[in-house]
């Protein structure tokens, strides 16, 4: 019990990491994760609030953003491309889907604004299949939920033991 007692503050002193989660990245080990207080998981507004994310800095946002209403508290200055957003939109162009490639696009540069460690995702079409071009771009790392949880978990004790 002593030993638990002692791991579990010092979990709760160090700053937690910040995982962007799009709706399908946010599996049962990243909820127990932020539930212990190791990673901080957050959200874009351009679909369905998952619950306990918290707010990425959003990239561009226009009224047919799935979460945005009139009380959103983000601020109107925030809310633009980071300069990173065009090399992601040519790295993950789908002409056959623009919609798609616009969507995925916002997710990842609302990550980079927000200063996100990582980037969970069930998406391998888009964002997985071009992971390493956008992690050397971005400068965080991608993973598939479910499939990429083990190296996910060693990424974070990894980091973890790194500060």
């Amino acid at each position: 019990m002593q030993r638990w007692r002692h791991h579990a503050m010092n979990e709760s002193t160090r700053s937690p990491l910040i995982v962007y989660c799009d709706r399908g990245g946010m599996s049962n080990a990243v909820k127990k994760l932020r539930r212990r207080g190791i990673i901080r998981t957050i959200q874009g507004p351009y679909e369905r609030r998952l619950r306990g994310a918290g707010n990425a800095i959003p990239s561009l946002v226009t009224a047919d953003s799935t979460d945005l209403t009139a009380d959103s508290t983000m601020l109107i200055s925030d809310m633009h491309y980071s300069p990173k957003h065009s090399n992601i939109v040519e790295i993950i162009a789908d002409p056959s889907n623009l919609k798609r490639t616009r969507n995925d696009a916002l997710h990842l540069d609302s990550a980079v604004k927000s200063h996100a460690h990582a980037f969970v995702t069930s998406d391998k079409r888009d964002i997985v299949r071009h992971r390493e071009k956008l992690e050397s771009l971005l400068n965080l790392r991608i993973f598939h939920m479910p499939l990429e949880e083990r190296q996910f978990l060693g990424w974070i004790d990894k980091k973890r033991n790194e500060t």
